[in-house]
């Protein structure tokens, strides 16, 4: 898939509260260099994985765009689930 300004606005829409979650929780953790790996991240799956259409014409898009942003900051924290 492309990135484009709709992956972006879903890595905002789901990193928002998780990340201001894990900074009151894990005040010994670097949160900014884990958001920063964590995007980086997102970006190379997101532009990995082929396209199963736009958001307009594949209610799914959605799902899969917001299944990454979650796995991105799980695969990138100093301690993984």
């Amino acid at each position: 898939m492309e990135y484009t300004i709709a992956d972006k606005l879903m890595w905002h829409f789901m990193q928002g509260r998780c990340f201001k979650v894990l900074r009151e929780e894990c005040a010994e953790w670097d949160i900014s260099q884990l958001r920063k790996e964590a995007k980086k991240r997102y970006r190379e799956i997101v532009n990995a994985t082929p396209s199963i259409g736009s958001y307009r014409d594949n209610s799914l898009k959605k799902n899969l765009t917001g299944g990454m942003a979650w796995i991105t900051r799980q695969v990138c924290q100093p301690w993984r689930m």
